[in-house]
């Protein structure tokens, strides 16, 4: 009865064990599935032809965070990792083994069973199983941070591709609206020629701005076609029509406080919490190797009987036809796992200055950006409330004086240039200043 009852419980316990998941795995994959369903129903509510009929960042963004290639095979590499957990979790099959006495037994002899048929489970002991789930989770977790630090760059990259856009069409448009203004000048100078107040000179220095410019802005057209194939890529689209051009682009401001932002960005930057999952990973690799050098357990219970199924007799006429077996693994090779835990303290090692390394990088690129983007700041306010006011004024006093005959040509032709490039200056720290923001936004975690 002692024995069948061992056999029960061998059987029970390795399927319960193989069956059972914690609480947290559970709410992890619940996380996930809501993730994917959110992912599944916003593709399927998504149309494409709003790309070119109502355009806007917004709209890019999901279009690029529902058909990003890399983004994808990020999420399906998470799913793949979430898929081996149970896996790594699970114990070994049970071991069913049957032997047979092929060479009969001798005539008169007592107790000798000829067939035996039984069942074996190994337990893996000392949080063995334990651990490799552990170390199986936290590289789902670090497939998790992949998928989620994909995710934001893919969004920073399209929003530095929408700003780049942006900066051509207000180039584009710069460009053009000063053509016009030398082409209105032209004409003056042309009429001051025929009346003997300016020189042939002036026209031919009218024409060479006008060469100039209108060069300029051939190559600001030839850069439309790469800009809009970069934007596309992101999308993942493969229409030949060019993308309108943005309208506007946001002109949020930096909401957090300077010394907070270290604070969040060690929360939540995907980075640094990688750096900080593969510590954790090398920790736990360097404790189940250490627990090599502790035997697992292996219960079985066998059932002998005859050759024509009668259970076999032995000399005091008591049946015993069932045996039970208790083993233990024998981890001899010292060498090789003493050589497998110093590769494991190295790999850990390894991964406690990669993660100080990342801190620092990370601290110097947040530095940098909010030094850049407070500095476009400066830029943007100096430009639009000073210098643009005053060359705006100037150039046209200088104006209305060369057509009164009291100013220089050359002075009215570089007041011109001044204002022009005042104006791309401020167009440039506008587009740079929304790049830094979106950067810091990524270092922080925020989408």
């Amino acid at each position: 009865m002692f024995y069948k009852k061992l056999l029960l419980l061998t059987v029970v316990t390795g399927v319960l064990l193989q069956n059972t998941g914690s609480a947290f795995e559970k709410k992890i994959r619940e996380e996930f599935r809501q993730t994917k369903e959110q992912y599944q129903e916003s593709e399927k509510s998504l149309s494409a032809s709003l790309l070119y009929e109502q355009p806007s960042l917004d709209r890019y963004l999901t279009q690029a965070l529902l058909y990003h290639p890399g983004l994808k095979a990020a999420f399906y590499m998470w799913q793949a990792a979430m898929e081996r957990i149970p896996q790594a979790k699970a114990v070994l099959d049970p071991m069913l083994d049957y032997s047979y006495r092929i060479q009969a037994a001798k005539a008169g002899t007592v107790g000798m069973a000829e067939q035996r048929i039984g069942i074996g489970q190994e337990f893996q002991l000392f949080g063995k199983r334990g651990l490799k789930g552990k170390m199986v989770w936290t590289r789902a977790t670090l497939a998790r941070l992949d998928f989620m630090e994909q995710r934001l760059k893919v969004i920073f990259e399209v929003k530095e591709a929408y700003y780049d856009y942006y900066w051509l069409k207000r180039m584009l448009s710069l460009m053009e609206n000063n053509l016009k203004l030398l082409e209105q000048l032209e004409e003056v100078v042309r009429v001051r020629y025929a009346a003997n107040a300016s020189q042939y000179t002036d026209i031919l220095r009218l024409q060479v701005e006008n060469g100039k410019i209108k060069n300029e802005i051939s190559s600001l057209e030839a850069q439309r076609i790469p800009l809009d194939q970069r934007l596309k890529s992101l999308l993942n689209i493969q229409d030949t029509v060019l993308l309108p051009f943005p309208v506007s682009i946001p002109t949020d401001t930096l909401r957090w406080e300077t010394d907070s932002l270290w604070v969040q960005l060690q929360v939540r930057n995907p980075m640094l919490r990688r750096t900080q999952e593969e510590l954790r990973l090398a920790r736990i690799q360097l404790s189940l190797t250490k627990r090599e050098f502790l035997p697992n357990l292996m219960l079985s219970v066998d059932y002998t009987f005859s050759a024509d199924g009668e259970m076999m007799d032995v000399l005091d006429q008591r049946d015993y036809p069932w045996m039970g077996m208790v083993s233990l693994g024998l981890p001899l090779n010292w060498r090789k796992m003493l050589g497998m835990v110093k590769e494991m303290g190295g790999e850990l090692q390894a991964k406690f200055f990669e993660q100080q390394g990342m801190q620092n990088e990370l601290k110097n690129r947040l530095a940098t950006m909010i030094f850049e983007y407070n500095d476009n700041r400066r830029k943007i306010k100096l430009y639009e409330q000073n210098l643009i006011p005053k060359v705006e004024v100037e150039l046209k006093s200088m104006e209305t004086a060369f057509r009164a005959g009291h100013a220089d040509f050359l002075d009215l032709i570089e007041a011109q240039r001044m204002r022009l490039m005042f104006q791309q200056n401020l167009e440039e720290a506008v587009v740079e200043c929304a790049k830094n923001l979106a950067e810091i936004k990524m270092l922080m975690g925020v989408e």
